[in-house]
């Protein structure tokens, strides 16, 4: 009976022990923002990067426990906590931005598939204002009745 229960307790524990499988490419949206990410799992540190429409960069503080994973990534001065789950080859993945949760589902590329973020589209200037000047008021002077001349303020 004893080694039975050792040997229950043993898979229990290594099971919980055994990292998410998050090696790999991910894609997929949180909320309505497009997103891909490049993961690697070192023991129960999770390195890599986030791919997002305003740019890429390094997530920090990444974390697995079990199929649960957290990252923090960081931009224009913002730091964003994101949270997972694994399930297979999908994970649920949520972020919190300005006290407001995202959540969405990220699904594993590939290899040969590519991992294409499209750039967030920003306003163009599409015309060039250039201020011209008003006149105000206008008003004629003569001296002795032979010429006039015509002052005009602007501004």
């Amino acid at each position: 009976m004893k080694t039975i229960f050792a040997t229950i307790l043993l898979f229990a524990v290594t099971f919980n022990l055994i990292a998410a499988d998050l090696t790999g490419r991910w894609h997929g949206k949180l909320g309505n923002i497009e997103l891909g990410l490049n993961l690697k799992v070192e023991g129960k540190k999770l390195t890599g990067t986030i791919l997002t429409p305003d740019g890429d960069g390094p997530i920090s503080n990444g974390k697995v426990t079990g199929s649960t994973f957290s990252f923090t990534y960081a931009t224009n001065g913002n730091i964003i906590p994101y949270s997972g789950k694994l399930d297979g080859d999908q994970m649920e993945l949520s972020m919190v931005y300005q006290e407001k949760e995202t959540k969405g589902t990220l699904t594993r590329l590939k290899e040969d598939e590519p991992l294409r973020i499209p750039a967030r589209m920003r306003p163009q200037m599409t015309e060039y204002w250039e201020p011209v000047p008003k006149i105000v008021g206008s008003r004629s002077i003569s001296w002795n009745g032979s010429s006039t001349v015509r002052c005009n303020r602007t501004f």
